[in-house]
């Protein structure tokens, strides 16, 4: 399958392949789920899961990846950013949006006029 084909997957579909692979991969290696669990350190139940739903914990994937002989693969998850210039990388950020902070003294103050230990609008006390 390509990459352009596995992008339209939806992530299910995506899982569900990524069991599936994994199996064929156990299979043309000649190895039994037993021998593939055992050198994972993952139970027998949770590759047979695996294989047939897709479903597993990240790290229990990157154990069966290793004893597959596919975990260099995993790098391509998430490639690495290569930036010739910082002008470059500046421009592609977009630019962070902060919420207005809101003087100290006013929260206090407010808080106070909420719980009633201080007039609302004049400032003074109740």
């Amino acid at each position: 399958m390509r990459k352009a084909q596995l992008i339209e997957q939806t992530p299910k579909a995506l899982v569900q392949r990524t069991g599936e692979r994994a199996k064929a991969r156990r299979l043309a290696l000649g190895l039994t789920r037993e021998v593939l669990a055992e050198r994972a350190g993952v139970s027998v139940d949770t590759l047979r899961r695996f294989e047939s739903t897709g479903q597993i914990a990240f790290e229990r994937l990157v154990r069966i990846a290793v004893a597959l002989n596919v975990s260099p693969s995993l790098d391509d998850l998430f490639p690495a950013v290569t930036v010739e210039r910082l002008e470059d990388l500046e421009r592609a950020a977009p630019a962070r949006q902060r919420g207005v902070r809101r003087d100290a003294s006013a929260a206090v103050r407010a808080k106070l006029v909420r719980v009633g230990l201080r007039g609302g609008a004049t400032g003074g006390p109740k």
